[in-house]
């Protein structure tokens, strides 16, 4: 059919004309009767060419003026050759589609011919009256559709009204639904009754599922934008049809898609759009007795007029005929589905997956791409190409927006396409008019409709192109966004002075990993970007709340180039340690966005490469249960398995409750653990990582049932990560790790109780050195058990030492803390409890290694929510053993400690052997032994008074007499 009218807009407002020749569609002007070169023009044409020839022989031009069009270059042109074809007669009229309140300047433009189709309310009506008045221009005949007669007809009226954009039905056989089933099979995730048969295709197991199913919606298909569900629709409805054409499916296929009534942002407008298309279908069904099985795509739209109408509409498939729906969600985080989802009561729903480019089909996947698309540049070289992208750009996954994005660029090099942010900028460009204007209005609408939860009707009506496009992909809504920051960040490099809060309001915020990685992205694209951020970071730093201060100290330990990042490590050392001193004191557990901070700065210097600081940060968490859990919140929810509010300041302080999933965390970590032991070198937060993915385990193990898998794969990659020499982890974690790994292989643990019931066994546990027959000894009855021991060494620490010193003593030992010493001797022998009370004389290298693992144990037990911090047992124990340096402010304390414990053993020896008549063969050589290894004056003077006690025994034996002054 000859084009007879031309349609001359920007590419920024393809959605605004797919919206304009739909509503033109249903007032009876078909769209053949229309050019637009998103539409006619196909791959290999001579652009210019083909646009002169349908600029000549178009009789009408419409002009979709908006700001865009104004500032294209090839629509300048398109209006100028308009105008020339009317003032020489060629062209009957130029109408002027006004979409935006914009002046018409143009002398030549007749204003008389303008149309407002920027009023809401007057939008319908226009329309209508602009298709009246073109169809008397032209002598058109306007199309009427005929009344559904047959299925025939019924085809033919889907395919009009909701499947005119999709795939074409006529190419879709029996050997296309199968190359079809051969990729959607190794993308989907099934949940509920619904079961895939792995002989058969998803097809042909959702037809199955589907015919026997007794609920009215029997499944759901979910994806993110970009994820191909609306393809995946259209295959079914076609697989449908052809089974139904074959008499193999009794339900008559129907397929509506909610989509085309988005433009509408009155509801009523939508309603009675929706009733007037559905109608003609809805009568022939209930006229046949057909029973319908009714697949509805496009129920993931934004503005709340749309979420109504969503409802209305699955209210509306509810009345008066039996029918079965499949419905078409989005999986987005931003789109509120319980709006819909609360009239909607599904047995099962089918998820469609990214592609995890380790398992992907290359090959076969751009061939059922390309199909789709009709896009004849790809070949047998592009799945190489594409391997380069993903590799080069370390994209972990593709879907079907992403492939087509580096398939349509696949000819850029190296330098043109740097990052996923220059390939999504690149993308945005071609889809608008290419100027940085545009861009930042881009940003504008992303930030506020999804960080301060801003809509207005209006503003999306005048550029709902832009609209539109911000949400085709979350690649792109994350892009705007982190765009919009960096671009608000770096205005402010170099100035002075008191800043509004309007200023400041963007930079309140922490985001999450899809929205750092592209400002990490964007600003170190150049040194003076970088430069830039950091000149700007520090001018504002204390002007903004603390969650715009951890966001800034996230950026600060991106920065790429050297120079920029030695200034970024002190500067983030310098707030640390401020940080540091002011919480002392302050009970942080109260100030989550405190914990964050502190906590931003270790993670930032820890990826700059300050090894200390990573270290600080792993003790932190593994002896203090806030930080540890706040960790873990922080991982779930900046990867997604806790839901992100980016309109909540309070993002990214969440604790981790256990209860949540962790996929999304344990994919990312691992994965990222992984690829370094692979490549044999550790990334600067690889133990961080790793203890983070092992503490999300931990935490679960006792209280969930895990995936076995997360656990096998954990548990392998520490024994291979142990065995590496060249991966030095930190003394606490391989403590930590050896821990983990001896909790998540006990099969019989059941809560934090069996954790602790081996350490509750000191109390039993006798004192072996008094059965010694090595010795000559030979207790009999009550013997004397460890928890006795420590009871009475603190009894007489708490009775024989001062609390405080006089003056000339407290000079001798300023740190002498008598606290110190009952907290030291309470737990000095606590790591006794899983090999006992081994005598000094038997002890071995190999025994001492079993307490100090012990002691690691109960460090160890710091790590869970039920038990408070243990690290300094096993601190105190090391330094009660004598591994200290006498020189040690503290070195006072613990000799003290070891004295008391040795008088407490010559107090329990004096009682066995002289008030209980026990066999102690060796008494006189123990007995010199413990008093000579008492060194302290205050140990000294508690055995003096012992002494007096059992001064009369003791005469009694001549190395005691001559060796003691009683």
């Amino acid at each position: 059919m000859e084009k007879k009218i031309f349609v001359s807009h920007s590419s920024v407002d393809d959605k605004i004309v797919d919206n304009l020749l739909l509503r033109f569609k249903n007032y009876g002007l078909s769209n053949d009767f229309f050019f637009v070169d998103g539409n006619d023009l196909r791959t290999g044409d001579n652009i210019v060419r083909k646009i002169d020839k349908a600029l000549e022989e178009s009789e009408i031009t419409l002009i979709v003026y908006t700001q865009a069009f104004l500032e294209s270059q090839w629509t300048r042109s398109e209006k100028e050759i308009s105008i020339k074809h009317l003032i020489e007669g060629k062209k009957k009229k130029i109408y002027v589609l006004k979409f935006e309140d914009l002046p018409i300047k143009d002398q030549f433009l007749d204003v008389q011919l303008s149309r407002d189709l920027y009023n809401n309310s007057l939008y319908e009506k226009n329309i209508s009256l602009l298709a009246e008045e073109l169809g008397q221009d032209l002598e058109i005949k306007k199309y009427s559709f005929p009344k559904i007669i047959n299925d025939e007809s019924l085809l033919d009226y889907l395919k009009y009204i909701f499947l005119n954009n999709r795939l074409s039905l006529e190419k879709i056989d029996s050997s296309r639904i199968g190359h079809y089933t051969k990729f959607f099979n190794g993308i989907v995730e099934i949940e509920g009754s619904f079961r895939k048969n792995a002989s058969n295709g998803i097809f042909e197991d959702i037809l199955g599922y589907v015919k026997n199913a007794n609920s009215e919606i029997p499944l759901l298909i979910s994806g993110h934008p970009g994820s191909g569900k609306s393809t995946f629709l259209s295959i079914l409805f076609y697989y449908f049809w052809n089974k139904y054409s074959e008499s193999l499916f009794e339900y008559t296929p129907i397929f509506v898609d909610v989509d085309i009534y988005n433009s509408y942002l009155e509801i009523e407008q939508a309603r009675k759009a929706f009733v007037r298309d559905i109608e003609p279908i809805r009568d022939y069904i209930v006229e046949n007795k057909k029973k319908p099985l009714i697949i509805v795509d496009g129920l993931d739209n934004y503005l709340k007029s749309a979420i109504d109408l969503n409802n209305t509409i699955l209210e509306f498939l509810k009345v008066g005929f039996e029918r079965k729906v499949i419905i078409g969600l989005s999986t987005t985080e931003h789109f509120d589905n319980r709006n819909v989802l609360q009239n909607v009561n599904s047995e099962s729903v089918v998820k469609l997956q990214k592609i995890d480019k380790k398992t992907l089909d290359v090959k076969a996947f751009i061939e059922t791409f390309s199909t789709i698309y009709n896009l004849s540049n790809f070949n047998i070289d592009s799945s190489k190409k594409i391997n380069v992208f993903l590799n080069r750009l370390n994209q972990e996954s593709l879907d079907f927006f992403l492939i087509r994005l580096f398939c349509e660029n696949i000819n850029l090099n190296e330098k043109q396409i740097r990052s996923i942010s220059d390939l999504i900028r690149t993308y945005i460009k071609n889809k608008t008019d290419g100027q940085e204007s545009t861009l930042r209005n881009c940003s504008e609408i992303a930030f506020n409709f999804y960080v301060n939860s801003e809509t207005n009707n209006e503003f999306i009506k005048n550029h709902y192109n832009l609209w539109r496009l911000i949400h085709s992909h979350n690649l792109i809504r994350d892009y705007l966004i982190a765009y919009k920051i960096t671009e608000n960040l770096v205005q402010f490099k170099g100035k002075k002075g008191n800043f509004s809060e309007q200023d400041l309001e963007i930079l309140k915020r922490v985001y999450p990993h899809s929205i750092n990685n592209f400002c990490k992205e964007i600003i170190n694209s150049t040194f003076n970007s970088q430069k830039e951020v950091l000149d700007s970071i520090q001018v504002l730093f204390d002007k903004v709340e603390l969650t715009g201060k951890s966001h800034f100290c996230y950026l600060l330990g991106r920065l790429s180039h050297n120079s920029l990042k030695s200034k970024s490590k002190q500067f983030l050392n310098e707030k640390l340690k401020v940080a540091i001193q002011e919480i002392n004191g302050i009970n942080v557990f109260q100030d989550p966005k405190t914990m964050l901070f502190i906590r931003t700065i270790y993670i930032s210097l820890a990826y700059l490469g300050d090894r200390k600081s990573s270290e600080e940060y792993l003790d932190k968490m593994i002896f203090d249960t806030e930080y540890d859990n706040i960790n873990r919140g922080f991982h779930l929810e900046y990867y997604g398995d806790i839901a992100y509010d980016l309109s909540d300041s309070m993002s990214l302080t969440s604790h981790d409750d256990i209860f949540h999933p962790i996929a999304r965390t344990f994919e990312k970590l691992y994965g990222r653990l992984n690829d370094s032991i692979k490549n044999g070198k550790m990334h600067t937060l690889f133990s961080i990582e790793l203890y983070t993915l092992c503490s999300l385990i931990q935490h679960r193990h006792l209280k969930l049932d895990l995936d076995k898998t997360q656990i096998d794969l954990l548990t392998k990659l520490i024994k291979n990560v142990t065995e590496k020499p060249n991966f030095l982890l930190p003394e606490n974690l391989v403590k930590y790790l050896t821990f983990f790994l001896e909790i998540v292989e006990n099969p019989n643990l059941r809560s934090s109780f069996d954790l602790f019931l081996p350490v509750y066994s000191i109390k039993e546990k006798i004192r072996s050195g008094w059965i010694s027959s090595e010795r000559g000894r030979n207790v009999n009855g009550n013997i004397e058990t460890i928890a006795s021991h420590t009871y009475a060494c603190v009894l007489l620490a708490k009775f024989y030492l001062q609390d405080k010193l006089p003056k000339e003593k407290k000079e001798t030992y300023p740190f002498y803390n008598k606290s110190k010493i009952i907290e030291i001797l309470l737990f000095h022998d606590l790591p006794e409890f899983r090999n006992g009370d081994i005598p000094d004389f038997s002890k071995t290298a190999t025994v001492i290694e079993k307490e100090s693992e012990a002691a690691q144990y109960i460090s160890m037990l710091s790590s869970y929510n039920n038990f408070g911090n243990l690290s300094d047992i096993e601190t105190n124990w090391k330094r009660y053993e004598g591994r200290i340096d006498s020189a040690n402010k503290q070195y006072i304390n613990y000799a003290i400690a070891r004295d008391i414990d040795k008088i407490e053993n010559l107090i329990q020896l004096l009682v066995y052997y002289f008030d209980k008549k026990q066999q102690i063969n060796d008494f006189e050589e123990w007995f010199l032994d413990l008093v000579r290894r008492t060194t302290t004056e205050f140990g000294i003077e508690i055995v003096r008074e012992i002494c007096k006690t059992y001064d009369h025994q003791l005469c009694n034996f001549s190395k005691i007499a001559s060796s003691i002054d009683f």
